[in-house]
């Protein structure tokens, strides 16, 4: 298990054919997304990354693609969610700055 702390700044080299799981939480911005997809370092050449998340989490993404809850829903879709929740963070840091 790498979480958020264990695993930002470091370089783990993982088997070729590792897989990994990452769960998806409410506000979870791209900069953690990225940091937590960056650990697999050959993705696309043997690694694979299952991304997973509760109802609510793949309702909103849903929600956010203009897709039914009966449609999939894809890599573009999950990157267009973390980049609505950058957004919103952004926004809430704008009002006190």
């Amino acid at each position: 298990v790498f979480d958020e702390p264990l695993c930002r700044g470091c370089d783990f080299q993982l088997p070729s054919n590792a897989i990994a799981l990452m769960t998806l939480g409410p506000n979870i911005t791209k900069d953690k997304f990225m940091q937590g997809a960056g650990r697999m370092r050959k993705l696309d050449m043997g690694q694979k990354l299952v991304i997973a998340g509760g109802s609510d989490i793949f309702r909103q993404i849903q929600d956010l693609a203009g897709k039914s809850a009966k449609d999939i829903v894809n890599s573009i879709d999950v990157l267009r969610w973390v980049m609505q929740n950058n957004i919103k963070e952004n926004e809430k840091s704008l009002i006190p700055w």
